[in-house]
């Protein structure tokens, strides 16, 4: 009898441990599966989780000011990135470097301290992979609504191939830049205008990549940018060609309507440059004296990175901007460095990094 009601005894406490095991099992099941839910959530509509670690160690850079336009030249090594803040508030980013961890690392922890949260506007200049390599990481943690591309041709496996994939499963709308594209601010008080001045067609016989690339050229508070991708002597000469025998009428372009109703023309003038972005990272295929000279910019900006194979930027550009006036600032010198212009047209450069 003992042994009966023990052996049941037995069975029923089997039966309640094997109850508890299943109610485990099933609790840890439900938590792992909403942790999956938590992930895939994360994942698509929060924040890749692959890059948690660009929302740590951020830059010190204070907040605009009202009226201000910023231009950051980042320091990616041997490569091209530049994140404008407009006045109206909208962004850009311009080139996105080789792709190499330190410069992602450096894209998108300045991003995160300049608090943004989509880029509105987006320019790969051309196709090489010191400026291709990075965007595709940017695109899957920032977006952008609009995203200039140039007209290339992609290659398995390429920098430039991986972006544009990235690019056409963003969502963002894709143009070919070309000259005449423009964009405007959306704030009446703050104006300001930018336009691509080259290439002057979309494709054109024995152009190289270099000679391919986005110029643009923008203008605020009484103050003109050209960013000029990798164009050589050749570009160069062409653009300067056309500002000596047309004059004013070289780029113009319009009218056009702000958003504010108000019909303005876009009127670039290729000699009054105040602010630079070297071509091709100082290289002597770029920057003559020629062109220098027509646009005699107040300061340069050159992205290079340190002790660089190539040399750059080379004695010769170096010497050409000095002659002309231009203050000259490296990113191998400098690290990351801003440009502030307030809407008095006063302007200042500091290192942020």
């Amino acid at each position: 009898m003992k042994n009966t009601l023990s052996a049941a005894k037995e069975a029923v406490s089997l039966k309640k441990n094997n109850k508890r095991k299943l109610t485990r099992v099933a609790v840890l099941a439900v938590l792992m599966a909403v942790f999956l839910v938590i992930v895939v959530i994360t994942e698509l509509y929060i924040y890749p989780l692959g890059y948690l670690w660009s929302l740590f160690g951020k830059y010190d850079i204070p907040a605009r000011g009202k009226g201000e336009f910023r231009v950051h030249f980042l320091d990616v090594g041997q490569g091209d990135c530049a994140i404008l803040e407009f006045p109206d508030g909208t962004t850009m980013i311009i080139d996105g470097g080789d792709g190499s961890h330190e410069c992602v690392k450096t894209i998108l922890r300045y991003s995160h301290s300049l608090g943004i949260d989509k880029f509105d506007r987006m320019l790969l200049t051309h196709s090489d992979a010191d400026h291709a390599g990075g965007l595709d990481d940017v695109l899957r943690v920032f977006g952008a609504d609009t995203i200039y591309i140039p007209d290339a041709e992609k290659d398995e496996g390429s920098a430039y191939t991986e972006f544009i994939s990235e690019a056409e499963d963003s969502g963002a709308t894709m143009l070919i830049t070309r000259k005449y594209q423009y964009f405007l601010s959306k704030d009446r008080d703050f104006p300001f205008s930018g336009m691509f001045i080259w290439p002057l067609r979309l494709t054109e016989e024995g152009m190289d990549s270099n000679d391919r690339s986005a110029v643009l050229w923008l203008e605020y508070a009484g103050r003109s940018f050209l960013f000029t991708g990798d164009i050589s002597e050749t570009a160069e000469n062409s653009l300067a060609d056309a500002q000596e025998v047309l004059g004013d009428e070289a780029f113009s372009y319009g009218p056009v309507s702000t958003d504010w109703g108000e019909e303005i023309m876009l009127s670039p003038d290729l000699t009054k440059i105040d602010f630079l972005k070297v071509a091709h990272h100082g290289s002597a295929s770029s920057s003559s004296l020629r062109f220098l000279e027509m646009i005699s910019p107040e300061a340069a900006f050159i992205g290079v990175g340190a002790g660089n194979a190539y040399l750059h930027p080379t004695k010769e550009t170096i010497e050409n901007l000095l002659s002309v006036g231009a203050d000259v600032y490296r990113t191998d010198e400098y690290g990351c460095c801003m440009l502030t212009v307030s809407a008095d047209g006063s302007f200042s450069v500091k290192s942020t990094g």
